[in-house]
């Protein structure tokens, strides 16, 4: 009858063993169910004495959403390839380019003057800018200047539930 098991034991028992015992049994062991001064362990597991005994806890959700609001803070370092191109300014006839000037700024720079072909004519000597560039750098939540990302993910229901065999607890009352 486990009687060498000290009152307050509590035991993870299989449901038929439970049903084969006798009444002299029954009588000092009791199903934790939340009757005959036993915890209600139905549908719980037991959790180590970092807590005070007898605290309950935690949810009977056996699933999670996870959400954007649950990500740590984090940066991601982004790299390309070095790009360089030229962007032509139109001219009219009257030599105006619509306010468009070709200075020298960041990336790009004014470019010596080459032949751009409009229709079946070449026009020469046309002012246009140079560029080169390569990206890289850093988009970080704690960082100085915003940054917007496309394509975050959106919320993720999964199972936290693990692979389980079910038994029902017993607890010495005598």
């Amino acid at each position: 009858n486990l009687g060498f098991f000290p009152k307050g034991t509590i035991l993870a028992f299989s449901k038929d063993a439970w049903d084969a015992k006798d009444s002299a049994f029954k009588a000092i062991w009791k199903v934790c169910d939340g009757t005959n001064n036993t915890p209600n362990l139905v549908g719980r597991f037991l959790r180590g004495a970092e807590y005070p005994a007898g605290s309950t806890g935690g949810a009977d959700s056996q699933s999670v959403t996870l959400e954007t609001k649950h990500m740590p803070k984090h940066s991601h370092t982004f790299t390309g390839d070095n790009k360089t191109g030229y962007l032509p300014i139109h001219w009219n006839a009257e030599g105006e380019t619509g306010g468009v000037t070709a200075l020298n700024s960041g990336v790009f720079s004014k470019s010596s003057r080459k032949e751009q072909v409009n229709g079946w004519s070449a026009w020469g000597n046309l002012n246009g800018i140079d560029f080169s560039m390569t990206p890289s750098g850093s988009i970080s939540e704690t960082g100085g200047s915003a940054a917007t990302l496309s394509g975050k993910g959106e919320a993720f229901t999964f199972a936290t539930a693990p692979s389980y065999y079910a038994v029902i607890y017993i607890m010495k009352i005598a």
